[in-house]
């Protein structure tokens, strides 16, 4: 928000505090402004995305399909970030939803899932929206289906390779896992 609030040392100190990305964007979900944590998502050069369309920042696959990049096409019409900023421009309210994206990143294509909430800003009598993304891919994926193996109950991954479900779990959440033994268990290994 460096460029935005000059001279607001206090308020870009709070939102560059906050670990999830936030953009100050107009009615057209432009980019006037952005925390640190939003900055990490643009890579080298992050200060090119002013004025930008959010979903062009942020490598939306649908932005490549329209001349003009974001908000050109008709998947942008269901766009959950460009609806929440439009609702809250229209009706002055803080809005919550949770969407999926597919985005590119390292050259692929990655589907995410985000919370996206917004609130509006009036500053210099121009209205804005605060959009803040919260990403749940993590927690998602682990609420989905797993293939488990029925014996081994090894969990076949995204590239159809096996592995143990501590990794499986471990990997994606950085969950640490110490071994136990159930009652059930205990029964059938120490009878008494």
């Amino acid at each position: 928000m460096k460029r935005f609030l000059v001279g607001d040392d206090v308020f870009e100190k709070i939102l560059d505090g906050i670990p999830s990305p936030i953009f100050l964007v107009d009615d057209d979900v432009r980019i006037y402004g952005y925390n640190r944590a939003a900055s990490e998502l643009f890579g080298k050069e992050p200060e090119k995305v002013l004025k930008m369309g959010c979903g062009d920042a942020l490598h939306c696959i649908q932005c490549a399909e329209g001349k003009n990049g974001c908000g050109e096409t008709d998947a942008c019409k269901k766009c959950i970030i460009r609806n929440l900023v439009n609702e809250t421009c229209s009706s002055g309210d803080i809005q919550r939803n949770k969407g999926r994206f597919k985005v590119i990143k390292n050259s692929r294509v990655e589907e995410i899932y985000l919370i996206v909430t917004t609130a509006p800003l009036k500053y210099k009598n121009n209205l804005f929206a605060l959009v803040t993304l919260e990403d749940i891919t993590e927690l998602v994926e682990l609420k989905g289906l797993l293939p488990i193996c029925a014996k081994c109950k090894k969990i076949r991954d995204d590239e159809g390779y096996w592995e143990k479900i501590e990794k499986y779990i471990h990997d994606r959440t950085d969950a640490r896992f110490t071994h136990s033994i159930c009652p059930d268990c205990a029964k059938e290994l120490y009878p008494f």
